[in-house]
C-alpha cells in the first residue's frame, strides 16, 4: 500500500504502470477476500488499481495451486499479474503455470540465444509482454534489438544502462528511452 500511495502522489506517475511484487509467505495467507480488500482501499485513495501490476512469486510444483488461487483471486479483482525469471528458459518452462499479463526476465547476460527467441516468439503468440531486466552493458542491449528484430516484436527492458534506480520519476527522459529502445 505504502508503495502505491508513494508512486501516484507523483504527478508524472498518472498513467504508468506499478509493479508490486507479492511476497511468497502472502501465497498462503490470501483468502478470497484479499483481492477485493486491496481493490477497495485504492479505490478509496483514488489510486489506480488497474495501473498495478502485482509480480507473484515462482513457487514448487506443489504449491502451483495456490498460485493459481492467489493469481484468479487477483485477476477477478482487476490486477495484471506478473512473474519473475531468472532467464529465458527459466520463462519458457513458466509460460503455462499461471495466465500472467508479463514475465520480468534477468537479462544481464544473454546465455541462451536461442531460448530467448523462442521465449519472445511464443509470449507475443500468447498476448503477453516480456520486460527484460538487469540490462547493463551494451553488448547485452544489441543482443536484444536482434533478436527483437528476428522475432518481429518491439523489445521492454529496464536496467542500470540507461539510468540508476531513483527516489522519483524522470518521465519524459524516461519515455524517451523506451521508445529509442523500441524502435532499435
Amino acid at each position: 500500500m505504502l508503495h502505491a500511495i508513494n508512486f501516484y502522489r507523483q504527478q508524472r506517475a498518472a498513467g504508468h504502470d506499478l509493479y508490486l511484487s507479492v511476497h511468497a509467505r502472502l501465497l498462503a495467507a490470501v483468502d478470497s477476500a484479499h483481492g477485493v480488500a486491496f481493490r477497495r482501499v485504492l479505490n478509496g485513495l483514488e489510486l489506480p488499481h488497474e495501473d498495478i501490476v502485482l509480480q507473484l512469486p515462482q513457487v514448487t510444483q506443489n504449491q502451483n495451486w495456490q498460485l493459481n488461487v492467489v493469481a484468479d483471486n487477483y485477476r477477478r479483482n482487476g490486477f495484471r499479474l506478473a512473474l519473475n525469471a531468472a532467464d529465458a528458459r527459466q520463462a519458457f518452462d513458466l509460460l503455462d503455470q499461471a495466465r500472467f499479463e508479463v514475465i520480468k526476465v534477468a537479462a544481464r547476460e544473454i546465455n541462451d540465444e536461442e531460448a530467448t527467441l523462442r521465449l519472445l516468439r511464443e509470449a507475443a503468440a500468447r498476448g503477453m509482454r516480456l520486460i527484460f531486466t538487469r540490462v547493463q552493458t551494451q553488448a547485452v542491449h544489441a543482443t536484444l534489438l536482434r533478436l527483437g528484430e528476428q522475432a518481429q516484436q518491439a523489445i521492454f527492458a529496464q536496467g542500470c544502462l540507461w539510468d540508476l534506480p531513483a527516489a522519483s520519476l524522470d518521465a519524459a527522459g524516461a519515455v524517451a528511452r523506451a521508445t529509442d529502445f523500441a524502435a532499435g
